[in-house]
């Protein structure tokens, strides 16, 4: 499946978010919530891949289609 180049963007925004070093109080904010969301990833996965330390180019989980 392609991604299109929006998605591509955000997921790239989204990790440079992780790697700052606001990131522990940024990936609970509702901007968090926003980008996984534009980014096609679901927050909840997002923040527990975070907490578990697994890096931001890791395995995220995708948003699942509601």
């Amino acid at each position: 499946m392609a991604i299109c180049a929006n998605t591509v963007l955000w997921r790239a925004v989204l990790v440079q978010a992780l790697r700052d070093k606001d990131a522990p109080a940024w990936i609970h904010t509702q901007d968090a919530e926003t980008v996984c969301s534009l980014a096609g990833l679901d927050h909840e996965g997002v923040m527990r891949a975070y907490r578990a330390g697994l890096p931001p180019q890791g395995r995220l989980q995708r948003k699942r289609a509601a």
